[in-house]
């Protein structure tokens, strides 16, 4: 009874470690099209970032008494369609 408990521990530990060598269980390669879909995703989640952090910028130095109201108010304009564009791409693209 050991013995087969321990063949059968001794089977699945190697079926565990040969498996990602053999393929099993491993994703499919992206191919061209998925690759350069991924890249796009992954570029327009920095851009958000980059955007949404440059909003937050833009308001504390606004509040610190760097920048006029009329200067923070057209700034605040310009990154605010830039981000709504950025997140109707990731729409049209069901990245979001």
């Amino acid at each position: 009874m050991i013995l087969a408990i321990s063949a059968a521990l001794a089977g699945a530990v190697a079926l565990y470690v040969l498996g990602p060598i053999l393929g099993w269980g491993s994703p499919a390669p992206l191919s061209d099209a998925g690759a350069q879909e991924a890249d796009r995703r992954r570029e327009l989640l920095d851009r958000r970032q980059e955007a949404l952090a440059g909003l937050k910028d833009l308001t504390m130095e606004y509040e610190v008494g760097k920048l006029t109201r009329e200067d923070y108010e057209q700034q605040r304009e310009k990154l605010t369609l830039q981000t709504v564009e950025i997140y109707r791409e990731l729409d049209k693209d069901g990245a979001a």
